[in-house]
């Protein structure tokens, strides 16, 4: 079972990700720029960090929620969950960045308009390789490849 609630603070919408203990939600809004902590239990924001991105859309904590990946329509970026609240670094992956899957090795895997997927390593925040899927291929599903 599972509560729905919906914030007026936050147009823009449409994507989250739950923290392994369950207390807390993280989001961002495409229309003002800002990713926002909601508390589970209270169902209240707890904090807004303004980014003064526009277009985020998904969001995904790693494995052992030391960061927040958050992709952005523009590129993406990732925030730092352990620091104080604030963007630890922002890396340019591709026009229209969307899907986040976060692997076992702590990979970023983003498909992009630009028809290809970037592999961010997470542990020195480079771009490790971008794999081309074709023309017309953004989104989801993404095809299957190997590294």
């Amino acid at each position: 079972m599972f509560n729905l609630f919906a914030f007026e603070e936050a147009p823009g919408v449409q994507d989250f990700d739950l923290s392994v203990d369950g207390r807390e939600i993280w989001t961002a809004s495409a229309v003002k720029g800002n990713i926002y902590g909601i508390n589970t239990e209270t169902k209240k924001i707890t904090y807004t960090i303004q980014t003064g991105i526009f277009g985020e859309n998904h969001e995904r904590f790693t494995k052992d929620e030391k960061y927040v990946l958050i992709s952005s329509l523009n590129g993406s970026f990732v925030h730092n969950r352990s620091s104080a609240k604030k963007i630890f670094t922002q890396i340019k992956l591709g026009t229209g960045a969307s899907e986040i899957l976060v692997d076992e090795i702590c990979h970023l895997i983003s498909c992009t308009s630009d028809n290809y997927i970037a592999m961010l390593d997470l542990r020195s925040f480079e771009v490790k390789a971008r794999i081309d899927v074709g023309e017309g291929r953004t989104g989801s599903p993404l095809p299957p490849f190997s590294v």
